[in-house]
């Protein structure tokens, strides 16, 4: 009756589990403390409900060990031994396929034939084992156990089983955490769904989670003084230009009415914010003697020229070329003419007209400076434009 009661009420604690592992092993009993018993093998089944990481134990567990015919000493027959056991474990891992553990717990003895002294009774019972893992559902398990009887028999009992995982394995799994959705920056829409998850506190958002731009001018509501601005328009970092506020080159130009946005800082501009050279306007370009080539390190110098000229398309340019003193006079003059016609040809090639260049050498006959000096030949050699009036 004993036997009944206790395998009725430690099955029922197992009900409830929806991850468990079922253990059949093989075993050996020493019974040198065991009153006139002779060692013996025995056979059984474990079954464990496998709990979470958060448990203070790893598993509980539910046996049945039996053995066959275990012989009395002195001849005085035999008996078969069941014992039922409930144990709780705690694992202790050491790698990802190898674990010790401890267990511990209580048990009843049932004798089929009870002689010398020896009878049915419960038993608490310890021990230690160590498992090696093949998968995360197959391992290989050896333990001993120290089986203490309350009518003071002892025995020390050697498993080894063949643990095989049904369920969801809740010991090699991280415990499943209830998810909740937060929404940090207040914006009233969750973690999950904002594709915008740092919004400033009390900015007004999209079905996204993002600033809302009102006038859709690339400036969000929030950093946006000018939020009537039409769809389209170029804006300054506060989203304003409806107003004609923004002066992004600093030419004195608002950008409503500026047709050249980027011109240097400091340039003298016309009305329409363009660039307005001196005329005339000296090209800087320094040839070297005797050459009318133009150095690739001067073709730079054009640039600024030739956006000027793009802001007056019906202008003519006359281009003046110059030369130093050295050599004789016709010969300067012809120098001077080749100087010039390189010039209109770089311009041409950078989208000037050709009808509205005229090319013309003055030779050594204006001179900027003296010829006294090499740095002043330098400067003679030269090229300057105007707008032809």
């Amino acid at each position: 009756m004993k036997k009944i009661l206790l395998s009725s009420i430690l099955a029922s604690s197992l009900l409830l589990a929806n991850s468990y592992e079922i253990t059949p092993m093989i075993g050996y009993v020493d019974t040198k403390e065991h009153v006139d018993i002779e060692n013996h093998k025995i056979i059984g089944v474990g079954v464990s409900r496998i709990l979470s990481e958060e448990s203070k134990f790893s598993s509980l567990e539910i046996g049945l060990l039996q053995s066959g015919d275990a012989d009395y000493d002195n001849n005085a027959g035999s008996t078969k031994i069941t014992q039922v056991f409930y144990n709780a474990t705690k694992d202790y891992k050491i790698n990802d396929s190898f674990k010790l553990y401890a267990l511990a717990g209580l048990g009843y003895e049932y004798l089929s034939s009870e002689k010398l002294g020896n009878e049915s009774d419960l038993f608490a019972n310890y021990g230690v084992g160590a498992a090696y893992s093949f998968s995360k559902d197959l391992s290989l398990k050896l333990d001993a156990r120290h089986a203490l009887k309350f009518d003071g028999d002892k025995n020390v009992i050697y498993t080894l089983g063949l643990g095989i995982v049904f369920g969801k394995n809740a010991k090699n799994e991280a415990p499943v955490k209830k998810v909740v959705d937060l929404d940090l920056d207040k914006d009233f829409v969750l973690n999950d769904k904002d594709q915008c998850p740092k919004t400033p506190f009390g900015a007004k958002v999209d079905s996204k989670g993002c600033e809302l731009d009102s006038d859709n001018d690339g400036v969000v509501d929030s950093k946006d003084t000018c939020r009537i601005t039409k769809e389209g328009a170029k804006v300054d970092s506060t989203g304003c230009t409806l107003l004609g506020l923004s002066d992004n080159d600093k030419d004195g130009i608002l950008d409503s009415k500026d047709q050249c946005l980027n011109t240097p800082t400091g340039a003298t501009v016309d009305a329409k914010g363009c660039e307005v050279l001196d005329t005339p306007a000296d090209l800087g370009i320094i040839f070297e003697t005797n050459s009318a080539t133009i150095k690739s390190n001067d073709i730079v110098k054009f640039e600024r020229y030739v956006t000027y000229l793009n802001s007056v398309p019906t202008a003519t340019i006359i281009l003046e070329a110059h030369t130093d003193s050295v050599g004789n006079e016709q010969y300067n003059l012809e120098l001077s003419q080749r100087r010039a016609q390189s010039t209109k040809q770089q311009l041409i090639s950078m989208g000037i007209s050709e009808d509205r260049i005229v090319a013309t050498g003055y030779g050594e006959t204006k001179p900027l400076v003296a010829n006294d000096s090499e740095e002043n030949m330098n400067k003679n050699r030269r090229v300057t434009a105007r707008i032809k009036n």
